[in-house]
């Protein structure tokens, strides 16, 4: 399972503004490329995409098809965060509760004692 990030860095990770930039290229054995993307420099945000370099391969096309994976890379991480910043928060509140109700099975414990 991943690594917990503490909340309260959760929080000024999704107070930035998300942008994905290409990290890696890597030519594949089948006629390929292969592009990896980044989001703030975090290492989980990492994802691949292919392209298929065919006679119609323009550097136009490539810049396109780059700039649209930086982007889908860029808005996942920003889902991604929010969701586990919501989790998180869930997973306090669950908590809080939980603590609360043993304390108070602790006081009528103690006053029936």
């Amino acid at each position: 399972m991943g690594e917990r990030v503490p909340f309260a860095q959760l929080q000024d990770i999704l107070m930035i503004e998300h942008t994905a930039t290409l990290e890696e290229v890597k030519q594949l054995s089948d006629g390929q490329i292969a592009f990896r993307s980044r989001c703030c420099g975090d290492p989980r945000s990492d994802s691949w995409h292919t392209h298929n370099v065919s006679d119609e391969t323009t550097e136009e096309k490539l810049e396109a098809e780059i700039q649209a994976h930086c982007e889908r890379v860029a808005g996942q991480h920003e889902r991604l965060l929010f969701a586990i910043q919501y989790a998180e928060k869930k997973r306090a509140e669950a908590a809080a509760a939980l603590s609360a109700t043993s304390s108070e099975e602790a006081s009528d414990s103690q006053a029936l004692g």
